[in-house]
């Protein structure tokens, strides 16, 4: 098989099966949305402009948030879009790193929802995850 004829197998292995996973989960249009971002992330590595790669990388991040809304991950959607936020800098790196601290700030929002959602901030365990994490911190600091 050539290059082409395969490319374009995988191509309807793959939309295939994403159709199957849209129909397993409510819908919420999240296939779609990210189905937009990817095809901006493309047209992004072809011609290298920038707002391809934001519309491209929030698009993808709100799709996949969108299928983790879909099947019940509480704060996922917040999590999924911080992630995407973060991949603009990690893609092409800015010198004062504002997606990325704007993505971490959206991350965190989202873990600390999830969290919050799920009970845990009430746990004395969780108090001993965080104490924890600052020791490390600590203990790693140069």
């Amino acid at each position: 098989m050539d290059g082409n004829r395969t490319r374009l197998a995988w191509l309807l292995i793959v939309l295939g099966a994403l159709l199957a996973a849209e129909r397993l989960t409510v819908g919420a249009g999240w296939l779609w949305t990210t189905l937009a971002g990817a095809g901006f992330l493309v047209a992004y590595a072809r011609q290298r402009i920038r707002g391809l790669l934001l519309l491209g990388c929030v698009l993808s991040g709100v799709g996949v948030g969108l299928l983790l809304g879909a099947v019940g991950v509480t704060g996922g959607f917040w999590v999924a879009l911080g992630i995407g936020v973060m991949a603009i800098d990690r893609i092409e790196p800015e010198a004062d790193k504002r997606a990325l601290r704007a993505g971490a700030a959206v991350t965190a929002f989202g873990l600390l929802y999830g969290v919050a959602s799920a009970g845990w901030i009430q746990d004395a365990r969780f108090a001993l995850v965080l104490i924890t994490a600052g020791l490390l911190l600590l203990a790693t600091h140069p």
